[in-house]
């Protein structure tokens, strides 16, 4: 038992707060301006190209890794480029906990292209898209760091709020049309409609999870609901103590949607002149009503016992090596959880259908560009929001564009009040084909952990971490872009406006 409550702190430690997940969007895409996709972060823009297809999972795929609060390097600040195999550092758990937000949130969130196209008209643009996304959170209280730094042994340290924990996984198929145009030679404008094709979803929310911890007597209350709605079928004990899952019966069970929901982008850009652009973008604004396979769960748990062990005392400790040798050393803490664990939780049941919301972004963007707009110089705010949770990141960028087939972009994030690192993107198009390749957080350097003395069942098994960044992020993609079959239009790029043109006088998009 103690083995696994160790397991646990340091997947707490580590797994949660250095290599979990974060937001989905790539930033330093947003001012490449001959990437057709970027208009997936702010449907005003218009591809230079008057026509592009996205193929499937080539055509454009993202994913991110991160968190809002630490690092590894917060955790293990003297590294010397060996193996880490434990928490065992001169971390100072003082420091350690003034980083730690109220509430430490991880995401998890993948995107991958199923088709898409866009295409010209005169002023205007439109563009279809279908992909898969999977998104992802889980969030943490301030309160388990002080209740595992700082241990029971203060009258004013013994009250805990836990309610902040929560977590949501969501699988949904994503089919959208949007529309661009623009006003004049300074405004354009745009909007995305969603239709969203739920395939999954499990989440939990709690109404209350306080523990009183103080020297000679520990009192644990939890009041939370888990809604699931998925293909599979997932049965939970009465008691909640033992969870079991198994195939649909039929495998076409897993084409059928479990809930069905809207989303709306909306997004400006205004050119306020030849050198400053300014846009804004709402995105993913919308809901998903999960009506199959619907099961609902209300969790309840008084617990109090008293025991002359249960003080556990964290005064000596001052750094994440004294932290651990004294969990390894002593069984006071993992025996006064043993006996939380093996007081399992009462279930209400039910089955009644329910709402999940997707996760909206903010995107605000100011750019100033010379010599013709082949050098730009970005600053980008993102915001995203999620059950009452913002997550916040400013972005500022370097942008080359020497030429309409090539653009280049470097970029430094910082992200609730922290540096980040160095991002780079590319735009390139070599004949009918485009290639963009962007990452925010660059590792230039990573941690190898080894799980070998976590007591896992993969003893061999070593993840590489980024060591002075909270995050990782990766977009990347391969488009055809057909500049020359409908030569009805010309890109001006002085002041950003498609005219028409006769037909020995064409110069469409990228050519």
């Amino acid at each position: 038992m103690k083995q696994v409550i160790l397991t646990l702190f340091v997947l707490i430690f580590i797994t949660v707060f250095t290599i979990c997940i974060d937001a989905q969007q790539v930033n330093t895409l947003y001012f490449i301006e001959n990437v057709p996709i970027r208009q997936s972060l702010n449907p005003a823009f218009q591809p230079f190209t008057p026509y592009f297809i996205s193929l499937p999972v080539i055509g454009f795929t993202q994913f991110s890794v991160g968190n809002n609060s630490l690092t590894f390097k917060d955790l293990v600040p003297n590294y010397t480029g060996q193996s880490f195999n434990n928490l065992q550092s001169n971390a100072n758990v003082y420091h350690l906990y003034s980083l730690v937000k109220p509430t430490g949130v991880a995401r998890a969130d993948f995107q991958i292209n199923i088709l898409s196209f866009g295409f010209r008209h005169k002023e205007d643009y439109w563009s279809v898209s279908l992909s898969e996304k999977l998104n992802g959170m889980g969030s943490a209280p301030k309160d388990a760091f002080r209740f595992l730094l700082y241990g029971t042994n203060l009258a004013t340290t013994g009250l805990y709020d836990f309610s902040s924990l929560q977590t949501d996984v969501t699988a949904y198929t994503e089919a959208a049309f949007g529309f661009s145009r623009k006003m004049n030679n300074k405004l354009t404008v745009g909007a995305r409609l969603k239709f969203l094709y739920g395939n999954a979803n499990v989440s939990n929310s709690n109404s209350s999870i306080t523990l009183t911890a103080k020297n000679q007597k520990w009192t644990y209350q939890e009041l939370g609901t888990v809604n699931i709605s998925a293909p599979t079928d997932i049965q939970i004990s009465k008691r909640y103590d033992a969870i079991s899952i198994s195939s649909p019966k039929h495998s076409s069970d897993w084409l059928k949607p479990a809930g069905l929901g809207t989303g709306l982008d909306f997004g400006v850009s205004y050119k306020l002149n030849d050198h400053i652009s300014l846009s804004a973008a709402l995105i993913d604004l919308g809901f998903i009503r999960w009506t199959q396979h619907v099961q609902n769960l209300t969790y309840k748990k008084t617990v109090t016992f008293t025991s002359s062990a249960l003080g556990y005392n964290n005064t000596n400790i001052t750094n994440l090596q004294d932290f651990y040798s004294k969990m390894s050393a002593s069984g006071i803490l993992s025996d006064s959880l043993k006996k939380l664990i093996q007081n399992p939780s009462t279930i209400t049941r039910s089955k009644n259908n329910y709402n999940t919301a997707t996760t909206a972004k903010l995107n605000l963007g100011f750019e100033y560009s010379i010599l013709d707009n082949k050098l730009g110089f970005g600053l980008l705010s993102y915001s995203q929001f999620f059950k009452g949770i913002v997550f916040e990141k400013l972005t500022g960028s370097v942008n080359a564009r020497p030429t309409p087939w090539f653009n280049v972009s470097l970029s430094y994030s910082a992200f609730n009040a922290r540096m980040g690192s160095i991002g780079a993107g590319i735009g390139l198009k070599t004949g009918i084909l485009h290639w963009l390749l962007a990452a925010d957080y660059i590792p230039f350097r990573t941690v190898t952990m080894s799980l070998s003395n976590f007591g896992t069942s993969y003893p061999n098994l070593k993840i590489p971490v980024p060591y002075n960044s909270q995050s990782f992020n990766l977009a990347f993609g391969m488009n055809l872009v057909l500049d020359s079959f409908f030569p009805q239009s010309r890109f001006n790029k002085r002041n950003g406006l498609y005219r028409e043109s006769k037909s020995d006088d064409c110069h469409c998009g990228f050519n």
